[in-house]
């Protein structure tokens, strides 16, 4: 049986877990963490007391976990000059997400009051991966513009993991991707699905034809995304499910790189067709649909950032402007 002494100390801890669960400063957090290691050793070495010694341990893992998560989001985040300023004159000595965050509040303030007084403008930031941007981007940002031209557009191409850790910094608005994480954050809505193709350069081409299985592309040297990109994480666990390995002969994360490693017949390219859709002449590349290997893109977007009007607007238009695509055969 507890003492009342006992009860009353553990209850602290619980009510100190539930304060540290909720939004902190990140110094605050670590002299939490500090205070509960001392307590932790406290229970262990001196006091014999597992129960209290649970609680503290709790406390610790709770602290750290939120540390973390802090200080890897932060890695992402990025301030302009101007932001920089106004932060340093306004509200110096905040973490840099309480900081970002209040600075696109602040953006977003600014667009509803536009909005508000009749002409829709504002910010809105996109990303894709490389493989679609390079065809997508040039006519969205062209059909969007029709319907929004005060709307400042800044378009990103990167990696499904790099572009998902900017929707969740808050650093794009929308994002497409391939193989998402499933994260409550986030809301997902199908956008296409996708044949992949085993692409080769003329002079090391196999006589494949139209199509071709994974059980031939896996004896191919391959040039891949590197580890561990979600883009490649995919691919392997689309093969191993038909029984499969790929034979990795060179990684990049870079699509001009692969694409220049296998025009010098360094490798094969494991990509969606639109990856190589606007490269001329069209006789440079050699393309094989692999039977059975498809990939979904999906549209991404935070589940706590309602969309607005221009937010609505880009995702009308990336779904039209894809449809486009796969009826010009671009994306197949």
């Amino acid at each position: 049986m507890l003492s009342l002494d006992a009860l009353l100390l553990n209850l602290s801890y619980a009510l100190l877990v539930a304060a540290v669960l909720a939004p902190r400063t990140s110094r605050l957090r670590l002299l939490v963490a500090l205070a509960a290691l001392a307590g932790l050793v406290r229970a262990l070495l001196w006091t014999h007391d597992l129960v209290t010694a649970a609680w503290t341990g709790l406390l610790l893992a709770t602290c750290l976990l939120r540390l973390g998560r802090n200080l890897y989001s932060s890695r992402f985040i990025r301030f302009t000059p101007e932001e920089q300023r106004m932060l340093d004159s306004m509200v110096a000595g905040l973490s840099q997400n309480r900081a970002r965050h209040l600075i696109d509040e602040f953006n977003h303030l600014k667009t509803d009051m536009a909005a508000g007084a009749g002409a829709v403008s504002g910010a809105l930031r996109v990303g894709c991966a490389p493989s679609l941007g390079e065809v997508l981007f040039p006519p969205l940002a062209e059909r969007y513009a029709r319907d929004f031209p005060n709307v400042q557009l800044q378009f990103v191409t990167d990696l499904a993991l790099a572009l998902q850790n900017l929707i969740r910094a808050d650093r794009l608005d929308i994002a497409i991707v391939s193989f998402p994480d499933r994260d409550p954050d986030f809301l997902l809505s199908r956008l296409t699905s996708e044949q992949l193709y085993l692409i080769s350069a003329p002079a090391i081409a196999p006589r494949f034809g139209e199509e071709c299985t994974i059980a031939a592309v896996s004896r191919l040297p391959l040039l891949l995304p590197g580890f561990p990109s979600r883009e490649r994480l995919g691919y392997e666990r689309l093969a191993a499910i038909k029984g499969h390995m790929l034979s990795c002969r060179m990684e990049s994360d870079s699509l001009p790189v692969l694409k220049s490693l296998a025009l010098n017949g360094l490798g094969h390219l494991l990509l969606p067709h639109v990856a190589v859709a606007n490269d001329r002449p069209a006789s440079r590349w050699v393309v094989s649909r692999i039977k059975g290997l498809m990939i979904q893109r999906y549209i991404m977007r935070r589940t706590d950032r309602p969309m607005r009007e221009l937010g609505e607007g880009m995702i009308r238009a990336i779904k039209q402007q894809v449809q486009a695509l796969i009826q010009s055969g671009a994306v197949r």
